[in-house]
């Protein structure tokens, strides 16, 4: 039987390959890995990284950690859930724990570029950047 390590090395690179973890992929990883199916999609699962749906062309995740949310977090999450933004099918957004860029709050990853020292314009103009760039 596999340890966890392996099977998050497995499912790490398939999202870093794919995106995402194809849910018809779940019986072949568990029978090369001789796990069950429920063990593998209970990794995939437990960890946010790791989705079974294909992403939007752009991921959106808010820092929620203490040194972030100090400095404006919660208003940024609060201004991205806005009527004005939720119907943008291609940008997904939401919150991560930590990026560690506490002196830089609040803190923003996209599409696995960080910026840092957010506020509500420079998320609006992020935005519409992504928007244009379909």
């Amino acid at each position: 039987m596999a340890d966890n390590r392996v099977l998050t090395e497995v499912l790490r690179q398939l999202v870093d390959t794919f995106s995402y973890i194809d849910p018809g992929l779940v019986p072949y990883i568990a029978d090369q890995l001789n796990l069950s199916k429920a063990e593998v999609l209970g990794v995939i699962s437990f960890y946010e990284d790791f989705r079974t749906d294909k992403p939007p062309a752009h991921v959106i995740r808010i820092c929620q950690a203490e040194a972030c949310q100090a400095v404006g977090a919660r208003q940024l999450i609060e201004h991205s859930h806005t009527e004005k933004y939720s119907g943008l099918d291609d940008i997904e957004i939401g919150t991560v724990s930590c990026l560690g860029l506490c002196a830089c709050g609040p803190a923003l990853i996209c599409n696995n570029n960080v910026y840092g020292k957010v506020n509500t314009s420079k998320f609006d103009s992020l935005i519409h950047s992504l928007a244009r760039h379909k």
